[in-house]
């Protein structure tokens, strides 16, 4: 599938990545839990509250981008998420920002990351295998055909989705 049209972000304005615009911000979501801490942010569970639609919400201080230098980075993963729409790589579908932080509303995709799932299975029967890898390289080389590098391939960026399915996660 080509991928859909850029999403923009600013102050508040923000893209589902159907073409259709829809202005968002913060409000419009429910906390539900904390997924996850990384280097760069917080992701939390989240539900839109107009929809009851659940998403996984990236935080990013504003703050500690400009101290770790990472800002280049964060525009970046926007850009790349904005841009590529495929089955096997997380969905953005709003991005905006307010006056501490950048917000990323990302596809949930429940089944938890690739790292956790191989510790709980200890491993996997080799058709899984075959199946996981062509995923992978089918993300991989949709992300290298749309003319971004994707450089931090690990088992925890890799979500493993309830139906089984893969998606490549953290453009950061």
């Amino acid at each position: 599938a080509p991928p859909a049209a850029a999403a923009p972000s600013g102050e508040a304005p923000s893209s589902s990545g159907t073409g259709k615009e829809e202005m968002v911000t913060i409000n419009d979501f429910h906390m539900v839990s904390k997924l996850g801490e990384g280097g760069f942010g917080t992701v939390m569970l989240v539900r839109k509250k107009s929809t009851g639609k659940l998403y996984a919400l990236k935080l990013l201080e504003k703050s500690r981008m400009t101290k770790r230098g990472i800002a280049d980075r964060v525009i970046s993963e926007s850009i790349s998420l904005q841009q590529i729409r495929h089955p096997f790589v997380v969905t953005l579908h709003y991005a905006f920002q307010d006056k501490s932080r950048v917000y990323f509303v990302l596809e949930h995709v429940a089944g938890g990351d690739l790292f956790n799932f191989l510790q709980e299975h200890r491993s996997f029967p080799e058709p899984w295998c075959r199946i996981y890898l062509a995923e992978i390289a089918m993300a991989l080389a949709w992300v290298h055909k749309n003319r971004f590098v994707y450089r931090d391939l690990k088992p925890e960026n890799v979500l493993a989705a309830p139906d089984g399915h893969l998606k490549l996660a953290d453009f950061g």
